[in-house]
């Protein structure tokens, strides 16, 4: 429960609400983990707490949204949102990873073992708030694109947190983000230019980022990752993660 709860302050939401033992978040519909519910304590009457959930959600233009893993109570949420018509979405691991020499060694940019191309120099950038270069390579490699709704979020992210950026002769070809919660260095936002992949970027970044929470006083990395993304868990394992709880989301309709 540590990981889990340290984990939804290093990622905020706009709005949080609570019904009984559940905590209800919201952020104009940026990342499912800001826009969900988070069935970690007891309830009363279930089916009452979920239609109240639902409300919640849908006044404020949502849909409803469960994130659901060992730790929810009751234990059988996911049978009762499958009966009530949830799809499930977005299967992902939480890993975590003891920070010691061997990870956290800033000791330049290593290339993928499949890639045929030499280590390329490069330079890192460790800042609170994001520049331009970052937002554009961010926004590239994931896919979001809602800045206005990521730099209000970014409001409520709390300190020590560092946002990384890796350079190639003058370019930045990588970033992340990291925020430091209860002794544990989340890693959030990795991505790479999608023009620079497999040259051993990520694992540059993730490393500075893991070097600099170590330095922080955090003794633990932790990072969520989807169960199908398998060069980030590759990237992952040869950095020691390892998986300690698997989540997924259950959805309803708007309505």
């Amino acid at each position: 429960m540590r990981i889990e709860r340290s984990g939804l302050r290093a990622w905020p939401a706009i709005e949080t609400g609570a019904i009984e033992g559940w905590i209800l978040r919201a952020a104009r519909g940026y990342t499912q983990r800001a826009n969900s519910a988070q069935p970690l304590g007891p309830v009363g009457d279930t089916d009452a707490a979920i239609a109240a959930v639902e409300s919640w959600y849908r006044l404020r233009g949502l849909p409803p949204r469960f994130r659901l893993h060992p730790l929810c109570s009751p234990p059988d949420m996911d049978d009762r949102l499958e009966a009530r018509g949830y799809r499930k979405e977005a299967e992902a691991h939480v890993q975590t990873a003891a920070l010691g020499a061997r990870n956290t060694l800033r000791s330049g940019n290593r290339p993928d073992p499949k890639s045929t191309m030499p280590a390329l120099a490069t330079e890192e950038l460790l800042v609170e708030d994001p520049d331009e270069p970052w937002m554009q390579v961010y926004e590239e490699g994931s896919g979001r694109r809602d800045r206005p709704s990521f730099l209000t979020l970014l409001e409520h992210f709390p300190t020590p947190r560092a946002f990384a950026s890796l350079r190639h002769e003058g370019e930045t070809v990588a970033c992340g983000l990291g925020i430091i919660d209860d002794g544990i260095v989340w890693l959030f936002d990795i991505a790479t230019d999608p023009t620079r992949r497999r040259l051993g970027f990520g694992e540059s970044l993730v490393r500075s980022l893991m070097a600099w929470g170590r330095e922080e006083g955090a003794d633990m990395a932790a990072l969520q990752v989807m169960t199908n993304n398998d060069s980030a868990l590759r990237l992952y394992q040869r950095l020691g993660f390892e998986t300690v709880m698997t989540y997924h989301y259950r959805i309803g309709a708007e309505g």
